[in-house]
């Protein structure tokens, strides 16, 4: 039944990474999320031999996650074109998600189940059909790195305690998390319970002293990487954080960041409850091992971190989502040591399974979504490769002015400028503007296209049909497409000069006034 668990991942995996492609002048193109677009634009210019930037000689850190865009240089270094590194890029998350449902496979073993028992192929199915570890997998993110880390981290302290022999390299290798994922110490926090309990298992008197003693000898080689890291970033960049931090963490108060995180954390817990209140059971009838239960005390710390930082954009709990598979696992232990007969294991899994699997109750219902299960929409990215190709033909010197800043920069190759600061230090830095989507609430029209010197907008999510020119502003479009449509700089030099691509007229372009390449534009998109 396992081997059926992973040709249905592998099935429902080939189906999305089909949905996110299609073919331009014979020749299929695949992409990521818009935002992981972004990392592997950063990292095509590493292995070209630019650096870590995203446009040449500019050295802003607008990527959250250095490891996995170093996976990405690693891919441009291949002999693959762009039409298909993505693609490739895919293929790297499919095997680490396969490696993610192994390692469930040994954690189940560690806490005492029997790896024959008809829940854990249960267990493993309920992790493929969730929302999180699907989606996060399917569209490239660094999510599966960090996941299977975080589960291998777990199963070697868990080997360690058990033969009373704990490692330096698995201290070290706790290191790695806040690299694959720039905020993701909280990651490391939440395994300090377990590494501590497998440190005092380890330490031959038990004792309190001698714990703290074996704890200062090996938890401080965890923070190594990271303080390496950190002098890198201030080296190479400049700052002690990245871009994305400033960009969505400062300028906002306190109370804003809990009340966003409270719901966040909210709907995570009410998603995952079918999970968690298993998870509860096995701690209060002692049916989780003593080593189980401090891996599901240690959980806490991320909800704590959310409720600092506001959450996320993503659907989904992007910032919580490697938890799910450990936390699936433990509730599924807590229930395989709580029944005796498998039929009733059988019947309870199945109804967890079901209560976790998102993607077949959106397929079979249509709920609001569904679609976004097969096919990551963010960044328009099939207008958005359209523009690119178009521009990459008749305006490669163009400086283009983007507010979906992975796609369109990636595959036309031209000087970029994000008008949502994510790779701007500048933009980052600004004070945010009042009841619009946190990362996208920052915004200086005239320093985009006049200071920047912006010689091409690419106005995605304005609507086509508007007339650009008109003094009234749009009455729907998003804000930061608005904020640029009644600029000054807009107004005076833009308006007038639009180009809508066929089959992309959620993306409007609009060439700056005597652009020697709104001619060459206008007769590329009439043929």
């Amino acid at each position: 039944m396992t081997i059926g668990v992973f040709l249905v991942f592998t099935g429902l995996f080939a189906y999305s990474t089909v949905k996110a492609s299609f073919v331009v002048a014979g020749q299929r193109y695949f992409w990521l999320d818009d935002d992981q677009m972004i990392s592997m634009r950063y990292a095509r210019n590493l292995a070209e031999g630019h650096g870590l930037v995203w446009n040449p000689g500019e050295p802003v850190e607008g990527y959250t996650n250095p490891l996995w865009t170093g996976v990405m240089a690693a891919v441009h270094v291949l002999p693959i074109s762009e039409a298909k590194t993505s693609l490739v890029v895919k293929l790297i998350n499919w095997l680490l998600a396969i490696g993610s449902l192994l390692l469930v496979r040994r954690l189940w073993r560690f806490w005492g189940c029997d790896v024959d028992s008809p829940l854990l192929p249960l267990c493993q199915l309920t992790i493929v059909l969730g929302y999180e570890f699907y989606f996060y997998t399917s569209n490239g993110f660094e999510t599966t790195f960090l996941t299977v880390v975080l589960l291998w981290i777990a199963s070697r302290v868990l080997q360690e305690g058990e033969r009373g022999a704990p490692r330096a390299s698995t201290y070290l290798l706790m290191g790695v998390l806040p690299l694959i994922r720039s905020d993701s110490h909280h990651v490391m926090a939440a395994l300090l319970p377990l590494a501590l309990w497998s440190l005092a298992r380890a330490t031959p008197t038990r004792s309190l002293g001698s714990t703290l003693v074996t704890a200062a000898k090996f938890l401080p080689l965890a923070v190594l990487l990271p303080v390496a890291h950190l002098g890198f970033r201030h080296v190479v960049y400049g700052r002690w954080f990245p871009n994305t931090y400033y960009l969505k963490a400062t300028g906002f108060g306190l109370s804003d960041n809990v009340t966003e995180g409270l719901a966040y954390a909210g709907a995570f817990l009410a998603r995952y409850a079918f999970l968690i209140v298993p998870c509860i059971y096995g701690c209060v009838q002692r049916r989780l091992a003593d080593d189980a239960k401090w891996a599901f005390v240690g959980m806490v710390v991320p909800l704590v971190y959310v409720l600092t930082v506001g959450g996320d954009l993503f659907d989904g709990a992007r910032l919580l989502a490697c938890y799910v598979p450990l936390l699936a696992v433990l509730a599924f232990v807590a229930l395989d040591r709580a029944l005796t007969e498998d039929g009733i294991k059988i019947a309870v899994g199945f109804m967890a399974c079901v209560a976790g699997s998102f993607i077949p109750v959106a397929c079979f219902t249509g709920v609001s979504g569904a679609d976004t299960v097969f096919k990551d929409n963010n960044g328009g990215p099939e207008e958005s490769l359209r523009v690119a190709l178009m521009l990459r033909q008749a305006a490669p010197n163009a400086r283009v002015a983007v507010h979906a800043a992975g796609v369109l920069p990636y595959f036309s190759h031209n000087y970029a400028i994000d008008v949502l600061g994510k790779t701007d230090a500048y933009v980052a830095g600004l004070p945010p503007h009042k009841d619009i989507l946190r990362g996208h609430n920052k915004f200086d029209a005239e320093y985009s296209l006049d200071t920047k010197r912006a010689d091409v907008i690419a106005l995605l999510w304005f609507p086509a049909r508007l007339d650009a020119c008109s003094p009234e502003p749009p009455r729907n479009g998003a804000p930061w497409a608005i904020q640029l449509v009644v600029s000054r700089p807009f107004k005076a030099s833009f308006c007038k000069n639009k180009v809508v691509v066929p089959f992309a007229p959620a993306l409007p372009v609009f060439f700056r006034t005597a652009s020697p390449e709104f001619e060459a534009m206008t007769a590329a998109a009439r043929r």
